[in-house]
């Protein structure tokens, strides 16, 4: 599951659970097109509570970065999970925007707004 909220300076996503096709599109995708439309994109993508990725839905996750890779402007994750760190490698290489790992939200939230 998602949950979206618009901060100040930036887009928050916190991810929960397993995520599922239906969450990428019924709630990441739209957003993620709709944030994108408005230009160079601010993510800080907090995954403490992930507990994994349906292989649709990690195409999904792939497709979106793709298509928008030139809208994301900085990335900051959130997570406490150290094997993110491989997903997180290809997820950098595919956009033109800078990608950061963080263990907290206020570090990540001060790297976002710089």
């Amino acid at each position: 599951m998602f949950n979206i909220t618009r901060e100040d300076g930036y887009t928050k996503i916190v991810a929960q659970g397993k995520l599922t096709h239906n969450d990428y599109i019924n709630t990441l995708i739209p957003e993620i097109d709709k944030i994108a439309k408005a230009g160079s994109m601010k993510i800080m993508n907090v995954m403490e509570d992930f507990s994994g990725i349906e292989f649709k839905a990690m195409i999904d996750d792939f497709k979106t970065a793709f298509k928008h890779r030139k809208e994301f402007k900085k990335v900051a994750v959130v997570t406490n999970q150290p094997w993110m760190k491989v997903g997180l490698n290809i997820f950098k290489n595919i956009i033109d925007g800078e990608v950061q790992i963080f263990k907290n939200e206020s570090d990540a939230e001060i790297w976002l707004q710089k």
